[in-house]
């Protein structure tokens, strides 16, 4: 699913993804991962990030991707070709199911 077609769902601060164990990222890094096009967390008319549990699942791929030796270049283009392929597949169940 692309960044800009996320539900809004379950969304969470920033504040309290610092404290969560899951991603084990502190915040100025996930802002650091915005800067760099990686993610891009719903904001409330505030201003205030909102992370949803795609954005978690965004989170944890980048840090796979960092231990494997990647840098944030290399990873956004991957995280590009995945969101690409995951469009693509979804084209293609659409026009098999229009063929049924």
């Amino acid at each position: 699913m692309r960044l800009s077609e996320r539900p809004s769902e379950g969304l969470r601060r920033l504040q309290h993804l610092g404290r969560r164990r899951t991603h084990q990222r502190p915040p100025p890094r996930l802002r650091g991962y915005e800067a760099k096009g990686l993610l891009d967390p719903h904001r409330t008319d505030g201003g205030t990030r909102r992370y949803s549990a795609d954005d978690l699942e965004r989170i944890r791929r980048i840090t796979t991707l960092l231990a494997a030796g990647l840098n944030l270049t290399g990873i956004r283009r991957v995280l590009e070709l995945e969101d690409e392929t995951a469009d693509l597949r979804g084209q293609l169940d659409q026009a098999q199911d229009t063929e049924s």
